[in-house]
């Protein structure tokens, strides 16, 4: 496994600058927590660009598998947060989730595994998922399938 990206202070801005903080502030869509919302650290546009090309590479990956391991997000929540439990990962984990060239976040597994259906849209979203400290990748595609690659997608 490859060493995951580092991040200094400098690399992150403040939620409110997040293009997609409407997603967790709106009450018309998911308003978490302050405490929850403190755990989201959107990336710098440039930052996001740095890790954009990873996160495509550990989506590509995806295809290589023989038998990849999915599941449908349209299903019951409790289904899907089950499949995501499976990975046994530290609630306190950070995780990276990249949707574009300009837009990335940083957040914790227990935020993801909670409000998972947050940061994935359907019929808009495909977003690549990952804790640098895994080996794993998770990846969210618009038509409503997360895809698990277990095996070093970063090689």
């Amino acid at each position: 496994m490859m060493p995951g990206p580092v991040f200094a202070d400098s690399d992150y801005v403040p939620l409110a600058e997040s293009p997609l903080a409407w997603r967790w502030t709106d009450a018309a869509h998911h308003a978490l927590s302050a405490s929850v919302l403190a755990t989201i650290r959107p990336l710098t546009r440039g930052k996001a660009a740095d890790i954009y090309d990873l996160s495509l590479a550990r989506c590509s990956q995806q295809s290589s598998n023989r038998q990849p391991r999915q599941v449908q997000t349209d299903r019951d929540r409790s289904v899907v947060r089950t499949w995501l439990e499976d990975l046994a990962v530290g609630p306190s984990e950070p995780v990276i989730l990249s949707w574009d060239a300009t837009t990335a976040v940083v957040t914790i597994w227990r935020t993801f595994l909670d409000h998972w259906d947050a940061f994935c849209y359907p019929a808009s979203d495909d977003v690549a998922i990952w804790a640098p400290a895994c080996d794993w990748s998770l990846c969210y595609y618009h038509y409503e399938v997360l895809e698990l690659s277990l095996g070093d997608a970063a090689a």
